[in-house]
């Protein structure tokens, strides 16, 4: 699954996604110095429930679905996370395990952001990062009301 891409090679694919934005060249070496490149088929489980979060990851390519075990069975929620998000970023911040599955739902690149490496990156970076987490939860609780209220 893991992949090595170089630190310039890492910098031009974080320029594409909407995470990054507002981060200098200088900001996203940082982070391509502390994150490793990861590939997942269809199906592959990126993480798991229960699993500890030392991990975030930015999506590249694809999309991944978040599955909640409900019984014995596996439901899918209502949440289909896309290229250019944050995934596993809640369990990250708040230290307890992973609240769910992350399923790739189809062929997906990945940067897989050590959180120990982060802690130790300078604190701009770290707010600016934190920031991010803080605008994409946001967006998606303002999505959850929307469909919690049947609005348009």
């Amino acid at each position: 699954m893991g992949l090595s891409p170089d630190v310039d090679t890492k910098v031009k694919l974080m320029k594409s996604l909407r995470f990054f934005s507002g981060f200098s060249a200088e900001e996203m070496a940082l982070v391509a110095q502390i994150s490793d490149f990861v590939k997942c088929n269809p199906g592959d489980i990126i993480f798991a429930e229960g699993d500890p979060a030392t991990f975030f990851y930015i999506i590249l390519k694809g999309t991944v679905f978040i599955i909640k075990h409900n019984g014995n069975e596996l439901e899918r929620l209502h949440l289909a996370i896309l290229a250019g998000e944050c995934l596993g970023e809640m369990s990250f911040i708040s230290g307890k395990p992973r609240a769910a599955h992350a399923i790739a739902h189809d062929e997906i690149f990945l940067f897989k952001i050590d959180g120990q490496k982060l802690e130790r990156a300078i604190i701009t970076l770290q707010l600016k990062i934190y920031k991010k987490f803080s605008q994409m939860l946001a967006n998606r609780l303002t999505t959850a009301a929307r469909i919690l209220n049947k609005q348009p």
